[in-house]
């Protein structure tokens, strides 16, 4: 069901959706209508990246060392059956200055390097170690990003690519989803491993393709199995939190496409432009 009275009943209801509390015939219905109105799947996206980021910077926010022993002196003294009215006044008041610093640490404060590799600890934990390549490159370069208010032009993100790379900005172009644009391409390192970095954003959704060169003994077969084959790229997949992993690898060169899009569609992209990129990195390799 479409419609914009439909929308705006869908819209009442998105909160309540992703927290997973609706009864299970509205969330089907939800459901089918955001794989079939591209607006509402659109809100559905921003609200939901909203949700993981200040969920993600309330746990990073530091928790005052005495707060336990407060609380137990508060109930000791037997508010735990009933709180005076500025006491409740209070502990509202709290919680409203916990999410406007929570909502402050993500969308102005810039995190430190510690604040990073913390972060990206506790999204890597338990994905196999091939994988956390070009996972590590896209936390690091395009989650944590301050992007400009105006991406850099097709002709200068040629020339970060450089010759070799640029066609491979097309090509990412053409296969991420409607809505998406390229904000970032270029060549960038990071913990001594250089990469080939293509970013894609609306400002709800955020995609890479990650491109780096093998090194010895390096192999997704090794550590993972396959799940897809498309013209004879065989392709792998894994997860991280809320970023969905996809990868193949040609004989010089591991490739990655990750995204907060679900493990689904983010497999869809990279099956579909797998061939092209491949394409781009056999001309890479005659080249020397």
């Amino acid at each position: 069901m479409t419609g914009s009275g439909y929308c705006e009943r869908v819209a009442r209801q998105l909160d309540t959706y992703l927290d997973g509390e609706l009864p299970l015939d509205q969330r089907s219905a939800i459901a089918k209508h955001l794989e079939e109105c591209p607006d509402c799947a659109r809100e559905a996206a921003s609200r939901k990246t909203f949700q993981i980021r200040l969920r993600e910077a309330a746990r990073s926010a530091p928790v005052p060392s005495d707060l336990a022993s407060n609380i137990d002196r508060t109930l000791q003294t037997g508010v735990r059956n009933r709180l005076p009215h500025i006491g409740m006044m209070a502990v509202a008041a709290a919680a409203m200055l916990a999410i406007c610093i929570a909502v402050w640490r993500v969308e102005f404060h810039q995190p430190g390097p510690l604040e990073q590799d913390a972060y990206l600890e506790q999204v890597s934990s338990g994905v196999a170690r091939i994988m956390r390549v070009g996972l590590n490159d896209h936390v690091h370069c395009a989650v944590f990003r301050k992007y400009p208010a105006r991406p850099p032009s097709l002709e200068r993100m040629a020339h970060l690519l450089g010759p070799q790379y640029a066609d491979l900005e097309p090509v990412f172009a053409a296969h991420v989803p409607a809505g998406i644009k390229v904000a970032l391409a270029h060549r960038c390192s990071f913990r001594g491993r250089r990469y080939v970095h293509l970013i894609a954003r609306d400002g709800a959704r955020l995609v890479s393709l990650v491109v780096a060169r093998r090194e010895q003994g390096e192999a997704l077969e090794d550590d993972l199995r396959a799940v897809a084959e498309e013209g004879g790229t065989v392709m792998y997949t894994s997860g991280a939190r809320q970023f969905a992993i996809a990868a193949f690898e040609t004989p010089a060169h591991l490739v990655y496409v990750i995204s907060d899009l679900g493990e689904r569609q983010n497999m869809r992209m990279m099956a579909s432009m797998a061939a092209q990129v491949r394409q781009v990195l056999s001309r890479v390799q005659q080249q020397g």
